[in-house]
């Protein structure tokens, strides 16, 4: 981190999702559809159209930002996070571009699925080793392709690969190589 101490960074990050859900609040249960005025246009002009009815997906990254960062070990967190945070982009932009081949088990393109491993992969390796990086990268590409409603039931309703990818991936790395 570039912040030293943990807990002075997991204060920020707590103001900094503290001001995320209150915008968040503010979009989802106060601003009516019908007075799509300026400000609801400004919030969620920065969104993607399934975003506009719950959590954005910046709230729930910050949110497992402050997880995986006050509970994991520092390279376990910061690889965690670099691979939502430059895999999912990357994933997106090959899928969008020469995705043609569907997943069996969702929505996702197998060339997508391949980029965001590949990052994960070369990050996992550079912050954890092979093994744990390996590992980490097959976790993440899993959660990250796997429907939610698979992996959590009920729950998928509200929460995104935002929060699941950092928390699963990095807690499962955590524990499995805890005791290794």
């Amino acid at each position: 981190y570039i912040v030293p101490d943990r807990i002075s960074l997991c204060k920020i990050l707590l103001i900094v999702f503290a001001g995320s859900l209150m915008i968040d609040i503010l979009r989802i249960f106060l601003l009516r559809a019908e007075d799509k005025g300026y400000l609801y246009r400004f919030l969620c002009g920065f969104m993607k159209e399934e975003e506009g009815w719950r959590f954005s997906g910046a709230t729930y990254f910050i949110a497992s930002s402050l997880i995986v960062i006050f509970y994991l070990p520092k390279n376990i967190a910061v690889s965690v996070l670099f691979f939502l945070s430059l895999g999912d982009p990357m994933a997106t932009f090959v899928g969008s571009r020469i995705g043609e081949e569907r997943l069996f088990w969702g929505d996702k393109s197998i060339e997508g699925s391949l980029a965001f491993f590949a990052v994960a992969f070369g990050i996992g390796v550079l912050f954890l080793g092979f093994m744990k990086g390996l590992f980490g990268a097959i976790i993440a590409t899993l959660v990250e392709t796997m429907p939610t409603h698979l992996l959590l039931g009920s729950l998928s309703h509200w929460l995104d690969d935002n929060l699941t990818v950092p928390l699963i991936t990095g807690f499962l790395i955590h524990l499995l190589f805890s005791f290794i």
